[in-house]
């Protein structure tokens, strides 16, 4: 483990070891997949480096559905092998993770204008939880008619046969990824965000390193390394077409883009007992999530071709979530201005000839070009330790063909280590049963510190056991919220600045703490002050203060068809 802090105050002293040392590996996107990468890697005891261009799970990895499910709909395309693997890691995650995870009963409604019926989804469920190795409280049941209207009163009767109850985990997908960062820097791997890859550097043919510039100073450095890792995401082609242009543009066309989109409203506008599960008329899958005192649905599925840092979120696609919904429960009629949050994503797929996105399959490819350079596409976020497996084996590979040593003993460790070794924060939560210990948890926080129970319980909820690490931090005068109504604390807000590689408003709001999405009309009308306090930590004048509210306000997708003057003014 190294000692240099992810703080934006240490960035020269990062920028120096990366383009004074020498790594084994550097990695190119920050996202879940390079940051599993890194993970898998450091326990390896390889040498580390990983740079993105924006901030740490900027891209899908903050976008998905804030599910770790073992895939339902991919029995239709059987791809049990897919299953079976999503639902195993899914259950490991409850051991590395288990205040980021979940247990969540998803109620899946069968109306007779539905794909497959009551027996098939029955059936279904049943292959589904056999592959997954779901715990016996956990398996499905099937239910009748009056069941699922016993749970639901509000369902639309209407065709209704019945429905089946199963589990699915809800996670903080882009709060598991700094995590997972965490964990490899404190195994020794160095990362930085805001630091974007200009060009692969080759010599002799062979890709032996990376050029980047860090935006936040405009200085140019270079990382070498003996294996270069393209984990971009939905810009692996940019890395791609930095080689040679013929092998490499065939490569690239084997990667295609789906958007989705989410939308948020008040749990009161949409005041569900379980989440849901339902077929849409093209066969998929769409979610209804309770969290909190909001409920999120999505997603969409659509090809797309645009700007992948921030789709736009068309009138269509607002109009297609709403339609569904307020077919299910007709009585309620959610509409546009119910709206509270909202977000799009693009996922990189494997192109499979003929098939829309809906159908291609998330099952996670990896490339070795002439040049040596590991590409990594496809895969989805229940499955990103078991990527990060498949890429080192090919990296290990990699190595073995460049002649470097490999230490078979950390190889093996690796292994071993990789499906048990708890994430920060996990180590004391029991695998079931985190919110039982939450509860536990803040009661002790309380006793420690002069803090109130709602602050002391989203604090383990968002840290688990390293809560107690952010109170320390915060000390006296930081166990206050910044603004009343919105649960993030002054002493928080600096253990983020200097512990988690915050670096704008952004940062925080929309990845740190998930406010963009789940904050409301609360989090819209304290983000000017919010943005005051975070600038005389960081020293920034007016006009800088201004230009991140601006910016946050825009990666939250406030501003889209005036949701940011709606929230304001209501």
């Amino acid at each position: 483990m190294h000692a240099i802090p992810m703080s934006d105050s240490s960035r020269l002293e990062r920028m120096a070891s990366l383009s004074s040392l020498h790594f084994d590996i550097v990695i190119i996107g920050g996202g879940i997949t390079g940051a599993g990468i890194a993970r898998e890697a450091s326990l390896a005891g390889l040498s580390v480096a990983l740079l993105e261009a924006h901030d740490f799970a900027s891209g899908t990895s903050s976008r998905s559905t804030k599910l770790f499910h073992g895939g339902l709909r991919y029995l239709e395309q059987a791809e049990f092998l897919l299953v079976r693997e999503g639902g195993r890691e899914r259950e490991g995650m409850q051991r590395l993770a288990p205040h980021l995870v979940h247990p969540l009963p998803f109620l899946l409604p069968i109306y007779k204008t539905m794909k497959y019926g009551r027996f098939a989804m029955g059936t279904a469920v049943w292959l589904y939880d056999r592959l997954a190795q779901v715990d016996p409280d956990e398996q499905r049941v099937v239910l009748t008619r009056d069941e699922v209207l016993a749970r639901e009163p509000g369902m639309n009767p209407d065709g209704l046969t019945g429905g089946v109850l199963y589990h699915e985990y809800l996670t903080d997908d882009a709060r598991l990824v700094i995590t997972v960062i965490k964990a490899a820097e404190r195994l020794g791997a160095l990362t930085q965000n805001y630091s974007p890859v200009r060009r692969v550097i080759y010599e002799d043919g062979r890709a032996v390193g990376v050029e980047a510039t860090d935006r936040l100073t405009g200085r140019t450095f270079v990382v070498r390394a003996h294996v270069v890792v393209n984990a971009a995401g939905p810009w692996i082609e940019d890395i791609l077409h930095q080689g040679d242009e013929e092998v490499n543009r065939s490569l690239s066309s084997r990667i295609i883009h789906s958007r989705g989109v989410h939308i948020v409203v008040p749990r009161a506008r949409l005041p569900l007992t379980n989440a849901l599960a339902v077929q849409t008329p093209d066969g998929r899958l769409m979610f209804t999530i309770p969290r909190g005192d909001k409920t999120f649905v999505g997603t969409t599925d659509e090809a797309y071709e645009g700007d992948l840092y921030h789709p736009g979120i068309e009138e269509r696609d607002v109009e297609y979530l709403l339609d569904l919904v307020n077919g299910i429960f007709p009585d309620i009629k959610v509409n546009k201005t119910d709206i509270q949050g909202q977000w799009s994503g693009v996922r990189p797929l494997i192109h499979e000839s003929g098939k829309a996105t809906k159908d291609v399959s998330r099952k996670d490819q990896v490339w070795v070009l002439d040049s040596k350079l590991v590409t990594v596409a496809g895969g989805k976020l229940t499955a990103w330790r078991k990527m990060a497996e498949d890429v080192m084996e090919t990296v290990f590979t990699v190595f073995q063909s460049l002649g470097i040593p490999v230490n078979a003993w950390f190889r093996e460790r690796a292994k071993l280590l990789s499906p048990i070794a708890v994430l920060p924060g996990g180590n004391s939560i029991p695998p079931k049963g985190v919110q039982d210990w939450a509860v536990r948890e803040a009661q002790r926080l309380q006793k420690f510190a002069s803090i109130e129970h709602d602050d002391a319980l989203h604090l383990a909820l968002r840290y688990g056991d390293e809560a107690e690490l952010v109170i320390r931090h915060a000390g006296e005068n930081g166990l206050r919220r910044i603004v009343p109504d919105v649960p993030l604390l002054l002493g928080e807000l600096s253990y983020m600045l200097e512990h988690e590689s915050v670096v704008h408003l952004s940062d925080v709001i929309v990845r740190r703490t998930g406010l963009a999405w789940f904050g409301g009309a609360q989090t819209v009308l304290a983000i000017e002050t919010i943005a005051r306090q975070m600038g005389d930590m960081c020293g920034w004048d007016r006009q800088q203060i201004e230009a991140e509210v601006r910016d946050c306000a825009y990666e939250s997708y406030w501003i889209e068809r005036g949701l940011f003057a709606q929230q304001v003014h209501s």
